[in-house]
């Protein structure tokens, strides 16, 4: 359907035809081909607005209401289904019968803004405060462009100006640009000037460590974390994180040590995000590994929110879902004893216990 987001259009033909997830990205892609990028909104945009951009100010204070995930009829981010292993390796799994696991519902994908002169307002502001400085006009007009999404794509000078932002102004500063960068991966143009090449490296790498800087505020570590959880909008997005996944794992982690609840959210929706794409790429249980241990070590931790222990278990669970050999290295790691943590503290987190506690072998 025009408008709508490649992933799901490509979920339901997997589904109506029994295929196995691991022709997502194949399916979506040539989706995209075929549809062209112009008739496809921003995954996840949202009316309500950008909670960073949207009402009276423009500071990233709000819970993300602009939040949204591929829901079901019923409100949950997830679509129905699990998968249930059988045997010894990777088969291929019977259509989904469970509510929260496997995650069915696609990549969830932080939404757009429309507070075009709220953004324009604070990089123009900082502009003037730092040595490295740009033209009004040139900042304007890579301000439009961004929230166009799809309609212009960026210029190699206007991808030079958001990298030369992130590797020379003050890190208090850099937080409406990580913003842009946030808006323009979640379109298919964007994400292949920003992504491809030497620009995704050159992005990734200064994201990492900005966000992770000692002296690092709220925002930009907010919205860095934001930019890692959109990595997955896009087929290129997907590839770029691929291709740099250690780094962005690592940068990723020391948000799990973060005391600002959203921004622990907001890493549990990454790993939602990471699992997601290790269940549709059919990952190997080596790949899946690490992916495990930071959503056993999240539900462990003792200090998440039931929201984010809600990511974290269903991000679990897709990962034990489709591979024997992965349900049994989540055993190892501890899945059992995670899982029945948490089953007291929601009826819909026992949901999850339960859905994870049939997926042991």
């Amino acid at each position: 359907n025009k408008g709508e987001n490649p992933y799901v259009a490509a979920q339901r033909f997997i589904e109506e035809q029994d295929l196995s997830p691991e022709y997502m990205d194949q399916i979506a892609t040539f989706i995209e081909q075929q549809v062209g990028p112009e008739a496809m909104s921003l995954v996840g945009a949202g009316p309500s607005g950008d909670p960073l951009t949207g009402g009276n100010r423009y500071i990233p204070s709000a819970r993300p209401s602009g939040f949204q995930s591929m829901a079901n009829g019923d409100g949950s981010p997830f679509t129905a289904g699990r998968y249930r292993p059988k045997g010894g390796g990777t088969d291929t799994p019977a259509k989904p019968i469970s509510k929260h696991v496997p995650i069915q519902g696609g990549f969830a994908v932080l939404s757009t803004a429309t507070q075009r002169e709220r953004i324009v307002g604070k990089i123009i502001e900082f502009n003037s405060d730092e040595s490295k400085q740009f033209a009004d006009g040139v900042l304007e007009q890579l301000v439009e462009k961004v929230l166009q999404g799809a309609v212009s794509p960026l210029e190699d000078d206007e991808v030079a100006v958001i990298l030369s932002i992130l590797e020379f102004w003050r890190t208090t500063n850099i937080f409406p640009i990580l913003d842009l960068v946030r808006l323009a991966v979640c379109a298919a143009q964007g994400a292949d000037t920003l992504l491809e090449g030497a620009n995704g490296k050159s992005l990734i790498q200064l994201i990492c460590r900005r966000v992770t800087e000692v002296d690092a505020p709220m925002p930009v570590v907010l919205l860095g974390a934001r930019c890692f959880v959109n990595l997955f909008a896009t087929v290129t997005g997907k590839s770029a994180f691929k291709e740099h996944a250690e780094l962005v794992h690592c940068a990723a982690a020391s948000l799990a040590q973060q005391t600002n609840e959203r921004v622990r959210e907001t890493y549990a929706t990454f790993l939602q995000n990471w699992a997601l794409y290790c269940y549709t790429n059919a990952a190997t249980v080596e790949e899946r590994t690490v992916p495990l241990k930071c959503v056993i070590d999240g539900i462990s931790g003792g200090s998440a929110t039931e929201a984010a222990l809600y990511r974290y278990a269903t991000a679990l669970g897709t990962l034990m879902c489709g591979d024997q050999k992965a349900a049994l290295k989540a055993v190892e790691l501890g899945a059992a004893g995670a899982a029945a943590g948490i089953a007291p503290k929601s009826a819909r987190l026992q949901d999850c216990a339960l859905e994870i506690a049939q997926l042991i072998p």
